[in-house]
C-alpha cells in the first residue's frame, strides 16, 4: 500500500534530522553534520558503543541491540574537502523471542564539500555518500542487505558558546521485503549546541524522515553531555522515538527503536 504524505509531514521534516549512517565528526553524537569542513591535513576519528531497545518487537525482529565500537572517521583533503567514512559496528541482538543473534553492521563512505569561505560564523555545505551492504536481513532483521544512496543540504552557524546544525535531503533505501524494490525519503535535521563552560558541551537534537510508504514517518529526539578529557573528547548521550511506529524494514533500530543510550569518544591529529 502506498500513500501521499500530508504537507504537514512534509513541512515537519525540515526540523527533524536524518535516521541513515552519518559521517564520524567531532563530539555531539548527534547525527547533524556540521557544514564546515575539518580543513586540509586533518584526521579526526570516533568510536563509542550504545545499547538500544524496542517496545512490540515481532518474535524475529530485534528487541535489544548493542551496538559494540562502532567506528567512524573523517579526512581533509582540501580546504573544503573532506571524506568520512563509518562502520556500524558489531551488532549483538535479542530478538523478540528471546533468542541471542549477531551480525556485522554495514559500512559508509562520504563526501563533503563547504561552499562557503572557512573561518566563516555560517556555512553551507553539500554531502553525498552511500551505504555498503553488508548486513543481513534475513532471518533475523539486522540490517536491510542493500546499498543506499544519500544527498544532504549542510547548514550551520556558531555564536559564541552556541552552534546551530541543519541538514536535509534525500535517501535512496533499499526495500528488502520485495526484489528491485526502494523507498525515497525526505530527511531533516535540527541540531543546538551549548559550550557553556571550556571544554564543556551539551546538545538537543530531533532528527527523522518521511515518505510514501506506510511505516515511513519517523522522529526521535537525541540529547547528551560531553566533555575533553586531554585525549579526546567524551561523551554520554540518549534517544528515545517521539514519533512514527516500531515498524521498519531492516534499519535494526536506526529508526524504529524506542530508546537507546551510549557514548562516544572522538580525537582530531593535524599531519
Amino acid at each position: 500500500m502506498r500513500r501521499t504524505p500530508t504537507l504537514t509531514t512534509l513541512l515537519a521534516v525540515a526540523l527533524l534530522v536524518t535516521t541513515l549512517p552519518s559521517p564520524a565528526q567531532e563530539w555531539p553524537a548527534g547525527t547533524a553534520v556540521p557544514a564546515a569542513a575539518i580543513g586540509k591535513g586533518r584526521l579526526e576519528v570516533s568510536a563509542g558503543s550504545d545499547l538500544g531497545g524496542k517496545n512490540g518487537a515481532a518474535p524475529d525482529e530485534p528487541a535489544r541491540l548493542w551496538r559494540v565500537l562502532p567506528a567512524g572517521f573523517r579526512i581533509g583533503v582540501a580546504r573544503n574537502v573532506e571524506v568520512a567514512g563509518t562502520w556500524r559496528g558489531g551488532l549483538l541482538a535479542r530478538s523478540g523471542d528471546g533468542m541471542d543473534h549477531s551480525d556485522w553492521g554495514d559500512p559508509a563512505l562520504f563526501t563533503k564539500i563547504t561552499i562557503t569561505d572557512s573561518g566563516s560564523a555560517s556555512a553551507a555545505a553539500v554531502m553525498f555518500g552511500f551505504k555498503i551492504p553488508s548486513t543481513r536481513h534475513l532471518p533475523h532483521k539486522l540490517g536491510s542487505d542493500a546499498a543506499d544512496l544519500y544527498f544532504r543540504f549542510l547548514a550551520s552557524r556558531e555564536s559564541g558558546p552556541v552552534e546551530i546544525r541543519m541538514n536535509g535531503g534525500v535517501a535512496i533505501i533499499g526495500d528488502p521485503r520485495y526484489a528491485g524494490s526502494q523507498d525515497d525519503l525526505l530527511t531533516g535535521s535540527a541540531m543546538f549546541i551549548v559550550r557553556p563552560a571550556d571544554g564543556w558541551t551539551g546538545f538537543v537534537e530531533m532528527w527523522g524522515f518521511t515518505g510514501p510508504k506506510d511505516d515511513d514517518d519517523k522522529a526521535e529526539f537525541r540529547g547528551g553531555a560531553g566533555f575533553d578529557a586531554g585525549f579526546g573528547k567524551v561523551g554520554m548521550y540518549a534517544s528515545a522515538r517521539v514519533a512514527g511506529s516500531p515498524v521498519d524494514f531492516g534499519t535494526a533500530f536506526e529508526a524504529s527503536g524506542s530508546w537507546g543510550v551510549g557514548f562516544s569518544f572522538s580525537r582530531v591529529f593535524d599531519f
